[in-house]
């Protein structure tokens, strides 16, 4: 274990939660695997604040501009695709979040979710590939929205 003050960031792959006694968040990166003792909504909303509003006020701005309700995808920087995505509501403790352009492809595994990243990771999502590929689809908007209005 490499214990940081990570950042989520470009090389971002997913975090989720880590039951330990001193870590809450193990962080698929593609330099490696490391871990955290703040929460994942705390990483997140770390990451909101450092590109200029906090995690509420990211989704209050998506709600407002693409009318998606629940379990958003939050654009951290849409020049590099920096997009993570809940795998469920972000309120319960089990829910993943993974980054929109780390994934190479979907696959479904019964119930479940296979989710394979550009550098090869396998991550199992608990639930549909319907509900991931929406996901998908739905930070694609978010990213493209932004995209479009700053040019």
């Amino acid at each position: 274990m490499r214990p940081t003050d990570y950042q989520i960031c470009e090389y971002t792959i997913a975090f989720l939660p880590y039951a330990h006694p001193l870590y809450q968040t193990k962080i698929l990166d593609t330099r490696g695997v490391f871990y955290s003792e703040k929460t994942c909504k705390q990483l997140l909303d770390d990451a909101c604040i450092r590109t200029g509003a906090s995690y509420q006020g990211k989704r209050e701005a998506i709600k407002r501009l693409l009318h998606i309700q629940r379990n958003l995808p939050i654009p951290l920087c849409w020049k590099r695709n920096i997009c993570p995505i809940p795998s469920t509501s972000p309120n319960k403790w089990d829910c993943i979040w993974y980054c929109y352009a780390h994934v190479r492809e979907v696959q479904a595994q019964g119930k479940k979710t296979l989710l394979l990243f550009t550098n090869g990771e396998e991550l199992l999502l608990d639930c549909s590939t319907y509900y991931t590929k929406q996901q998908l689809q739905r930070a694609a908007r978010i990213l493209t929205h932004f995209q479009l209005c700053s040019t």
